[in-house]
């Protein structure tokens, strides 16, 4: 197996972990916003939870990038060393 065959799988799987954490830090939130929309929470709690809500968002986008511009590099790496 090549350096960058196994570069790659290490990339993907990675990706599919931080996916994996993700998920599981919007369930972990599903019941707080859910109180305060039972509660009938503030417009300055609401936007604490949103911007809370976009960072996790924005963990998983901003790797999931780096990742496919990691690839692309290596898939041209590997171009030019054949």
């Amino acid at each position: 197996m090549e350096l960058s065959a196994i570069s790659a799988f290490l990339l993907k799987f990675g990706a599919v972990l931080l996916i994996l954490n993700e998920i599981r830090g919007f369930v972990m939130a599903a019941p707080i916003v859910w109180s305060l929309y039972q509660h009938g929470g503030s417009a300055m709690t609401w936007f604490i939870t949103m911007c809370m809500l976009a960072g996790i968002a924005f963990s998983v986008i901003v790797p999931l990038m780096l990742a496919a511009w990691a690839k692309e590099k290596l898939a041209r790496r590997a171009a030019l060393a054949n």
